[in-house]
């Protein structure tokens, strides 16, 4: 489809992952944790039908539940793969892919750098 709109469309998507963060650090309010997949996938067909390009992160370690890229405590794998699918196949072509590092160093140790662990973050059981 050729878009009818005669500027660009360029959009910073920060923090994408297949869980909801918000389950974590929002206690009081009951969140769940996971994102459903039709997020990712109605994204990727506004983004395609509108021709929206930008950059998209991806939380690497989201919430200490493990890598992204190998697998998620709690979280069904048929989901993180179904989410992975999305991001490669339909996110991927119109947008940059980053890890979102920077801000969330709780998932890297690193022996020069002190925070807290992630299990003082997320409690017993949670961390991969």
């Amino acid at each position: 489809m050729k878009n009818r709109f005669p500027s660009s469309i360029s959009l910073l998507v920060d923090d994408g992952a297949p869980i909801n963060p918000m389950f974590f650090h929002d206690p009081p309010y009951a969140h769940n944790l996971l994102m459903p997949n039709t997020l990712a996938r109605d994204f990727a067909s506004l983004c395609e039908k509108f021709e929206v390009r930008g950059k998209f992160s991806v939380l690497p370690i989201p919430c200490c539940l493990g890598a992204i890229d190998e697998k998620l405590n709690r979280v069904p794998q048929r989901h993180l793969t179904g989410f992975l699918k999305i991001i490669r196949d339909r996110i991927a072509p119109r947008f940059d892919i980053t890890p979102e590092i920077l801000t969330h160093l709780l998932g890297y140790p690193a022996p020069h750098v002190q925070y807290p662990t992630c299990r003082s973050c997320c409690g017993p059981g949670w961390c991969g």
